[in-house]
């Protein structure tokens, strides 16, 4: 094991089967940074941003049901039916048409958090994947730094499309604020009083606070194991999505220092190989080059899954082609995953542990899943266990920034 710390010498350093562990002290820049953007300012200390945006969703979706039980007292709600994918495959639990029924009614639920966009100067609330073929009634439930907004839609209001990826990827609500108010509040009662409009069919259900005791239940139910083995670690202050920008951040820096002979740059338009078309920098294809290598960086946190009883590691919207042997559109894949010892950087084979996603893989990307056994709640135990998998695999483990 190679100690990366002040003095290294990181000239002719041949990686091989050797790991590298740099101290975190190294990146305190990006580590401890102060730098909050708007969104991460207006939700300090509001737990649900911490989670990853699956697992927020999953519990504002059980909050929703839960309001849409009480102010419809005595209904019948049932699970959603499994059906089947388009492939001839039982759908799982996470991936039904719906989300629930009520009284036989087909109901399903999207919610967004208020999210202040730089390029457009505003707030917006932006709810993806809305099928509406799909089901009877939507519920939007909308996460605003003071309080969760829940309303009924009338599956008409700010409705668009995505062109030829809405059959698979489904249509899109976005409720923006005024333009250059960057104020939180100003910004909620702009959006909020475009959807109270009585010249459109939606009607607010509820008000929740972020201290409800429902929403508490659900956050130690679904997270409180989590939260506990990540408590003052660094970053886990961050919201789920600043916090991934701080990662590929940090495997920047450590895929710079690790190759000091080439030029690191981050992507842009026209950079590295040729793309077919010329992009934002959100939206390219990769992260950064290293020399002519394209290079692509996806993080998730090590996360304790109730209802399976085992941790897990969940990388998202890996986009690579259609073709057979998953071309990507990128050289390399580099895997942060966040921990409570720290962050461990893998360069990935793009074969372990991948899955699809359904008809929306081709818009929405392949999945890198990989889990720890199950029944095992030590997060440390679960973690060798899977850093086990990564290291039995085609993935390389090349460095660790150690906490």
């Amino acid at each position: 094991m190679l100690c990366a710390g002040r003095g290294f010498n990181y000239a002719g350093l041949r990686l091989g089967s050797r790991l590298i562990v740099f101290p975190a002290s190294m990146f305190n820049d990006i580590l401890a940074s102060q730098v909050r953007s708007p969104t991460s300012r207006a939700f300090e200390g509001n737990a649900l941003v911490h989670l990853p945006q699956a697992t927020r969703g999953r519990i504002l979706q059980s909050l929703a049901r839960s309001v849409d039980s009480e102010i419809n007292p005595g209904s019948d709600s049932e699970d959603a039916a499994s059906g089947r994918c388009v492939n001839g495959d039982r759908r799982g639990a996470n991936r039904t048409e719906y989300d629930w029924r009520r009284d036989g009614q087909r109901i399903e639920c999207k919610s967004a958090m208020m999210l202040w966009v730089p390029s457009q100067a505003s707030w917006q609330l932006h709810f993806a994947g809305v099928k509406l073929a799909l089901h009877d009634e939507l519920l939007l439930v909308c996460l605003c730094p003071c309080a969760i907004y829940i309303y009924r839609h009338d599956r008409q209001f700010a409705v668009s499309s995505h062109g030829f990826k809405t059959r698979t990827l489904g249509h899109q609500i976005l409720v923006r604020g005024p333009s250059g108010v960057e104020q939180w509040s100003d910004a909620r009662d702009a959006i909020l009083g475009k959807l109270d409009d009585d010249s459109n069919g939606c009607a607010r259900l509820a008000v929740v606070s972020n201290t409800d005791a429902r929403l508490e239940a659900l956050l130690h139910e679904t997270c409180g194991v989590t939260r506990l083995a990540f408590k003052q670690r660094p970053l886990s202050d961050l919201s789920s999505g600043a916090r991934g920008l701080h990662i590929e951040e940090l495997v920047r820096r450590v895929d710079t220092l690790l190759h000091p002979e080439v030029t690191v740059n981050a992507a842009a338009a026209g950079s590295c190989r040729s793309v077919a078309r010329r992009r934002g920098a959100h939206q390219a294809e990769y992260d950064w080059c290293r020399g002519n290598v394209r290079v692509e960086c996806k993080s998730s946190q090590l996360q304790y899954e109730p209802s399976q009883r085992r941790w897990k590691f969940s990388f998202s919207k890996i986009k690579l082609s259609r073709s057979p042997e998953h071309t990507a559109l990128f050289d390399e894949l580099l895997l942060g995953l966040y921990t409570p010892h720290g962050v461990y950087i893998y360069r990935h084979d793009l074969v372990f542990g991948l899955s699809t996603s359904g008809a929306s893989t081709v818009g929405s990307g392949y999945q890198v899943q990989v889990y720890g056994p199950s029944g095992v709640v030590d997060w440390k135990v679960a973690l060798d266990a899977i850093l086990r998998k990564f290291d039995a695999s085609g993935c390389q483990r090349i460095a660790v920034v150690q906490w």
